[in-house]
């Protein structure tokens, strides 16, 4: 059925137009925009009256009328893709005895966004019915989106994959082209009531590569591209991800991994030798982060590359919204040490605010509070023993020894009891991720011995 503009609504829209007010001074893109689909809606009338006239008619007059309508409709689409236009030519087409053609149109009819639900069935009513009398062919590609051609490369594309045709039955040369890959060529046999797959894979165009070394290099210095020897200089690539790596008689290495794109610009890859009085520390996440050594921010990225000095570096690696990686990295002169991170999701969970400092406090007032009773229990203890029992109030003295032991047992046990939950709630915080301006207690052990030391501001 075609679809035709109702002339009662074309009457009210001209009645409507007619009494609207002229405005002042009408914009001169809005006007370009009103004149082009005016003269659009002229030619899909125009389309709408001959596919009418044409229903009437008969034998070759019925044709003309039919190939006139269709010119109609494809000068409508020639101003702008409009799903009638397409529906209409494509259903005018299937009467002109041309499927190949009304298949095209149907498709990109299909792939309109926001057709309702019975635009869609109807398309895929009339698609469907065209499948048995057309020979179909289904392009896919690597990459996606590479455009298509049909026996010759100096006709117009018939589309960007991935992408259905409808083509006479027979054998044809399919050619496949996207920026900065070599074009692929295919020939497949397309066979009327059948639908024929087809895949092609383009191969990308080399991107140039000059590699330069540089440093303190030695003697016979080694430079290898993912583990096969090469010779500074140009070379040309394919897109991928590669890994290079200089290496110099007397141990120290360096490595740079890089990645190249299709229709990446000629770059240069320079390995410099690590030098013989510092150390290498090379940090690498797949996502961007800071990194900081021995407390001093150090660079951020996902590959981040600083000279530290010999010996063992303490390394914290923070990203936004994950948790912080910290290690103890040692690092050796003219060496690189490698560490690969990979930050685990922060855990959800509130933060305790001001409490585990408010448990700090208490914990040290029941410390001070037991040290001063304990220091008072031991002197009436050695009083009790010098005087006792030939004083006459040995009975009184007993019960206040016993008195301040008994008090100063409370309060090592309370000041134990506070140490440990102020312990955890600085743990459970830690463990959520330091909040801005926050302070962090800190815990380490070696072979001294034990050590807590505090981070940050309260």
């Amino acid at each position: 059925m075609i679809r035709l503009s109702s002339r009662l609504r074309a009457l009210l829209l001209s009645l409507a137009f007619a009494l609207a007010p002229l405005p002042a001074a009408p914009a001169p893109a809005h006007a370009q925009t009103a004149d082009v689909n005016a003269e659009a809606r002229v030619y899909f009338e125009r389309g709408n009256r001959l596919f009418e006239q044409a229903g009437r008619a008969r034998g070759r007059r019925q044709r003309q009328l039919l190939e006139q309508a269709l010119e109609a409709y494809v000068a409508t689409l020639r101003i702008v893709r409009s799903r009638n236009a397409l529906f209409n030519a494509a259903i005018v087409l299937e009467q002109l005895e041309r499927p190949n053609e009304a298949f095209a149109y149907y498709t990109e009819y299909l792939a309109i966004p926001g057709l309702t639900e019975q635009e869609r069935r109807d398309g895929e009513q009339r698609i469907g019915a065209l499948r048995e009398r057309v020979a179909v062919v289904a392009l896919t590609s690597t990459p996606e989106g590479a455009q298509v051609f049909v026996d010759r490369l100096d006709l117009a594309p018939r589309g960007r994959t991935p992408l259905e045709l409808a083509l006479p039955p027979g054998r044809h040369v399919v050619f496949f082209r996207a920026p900065h890959h070599a074009d692929r060529r295919l020939e497949l046999e397309a066979v009327r009531g059948e639908r024929v797959e087809a895949e092609a894979t383009l191969e990308a165009e080399p991107v140039e590569v000059v590699f330069e070394l540089a440093g303190e290099l030695g003697e016979a210095p080694t430079l290898t591209l993912d583990g096969e020897p090469i010779e500074p200089g140009r070379r040309e690539l394919a897109p991928g991800t590669y890994v290079a790596r200089l290496a110099t008689a007397d141990g120290r290495a360096r490595e740079e991994r890089f990645v190249l794109e299709p229709g990446d610009e000629a770059r240069t890859v320079r390995l410099e030798a690590p030098s013989l009085t510092t150390a290498t520390l090379l940090v690498r996440s797949v996502r961007p982060v800071d990194v900081i050594v021995d407390a001093a921010p150090v660079g951020s990225g996902t590959t981040v590359r600083v000279e530290v000095p010999p010996g063992a570096r303490r390394v914290e690696v923070r990203s936004e919204g994950w948790a912080p990686y910290t290690r103890l990295v040692t690092v050796e002169a003219g060496q690189t040490a490698t560490l690969d991170v990979e930050l685990g999701e922060r855990r959800e969970g509130r933060r305790l605010g001001a409490w585990p400092h408010v448990m700090l406090g208490l914990t040290a007032a029941a410390a001070a509070s037991w040290a001063g009773v304990g220091v008072r229990a031991l002197r009436l203890n050695d009083d009790f023993r010098e005087q006792c029992p030939d004083a006459p109030d040995c009975q009184d003295r007993f019960d206040a020894v016993e008195r301040h032991n008994l008090a100063a047992d409370l309060l090592l046990g309370a000041t134990g009891a506070l140490a440990i939950t102020t312990l955890i709630l600085y743990l459970r915080n830690d463990r959520l991720g330091d909040a801005p301006g926050e302070g962090r207690l800190e815990l380490s052990f070696g072979p001294g011995g034990g050590q807590v030391g505090w981070r940050g501001a309260f």
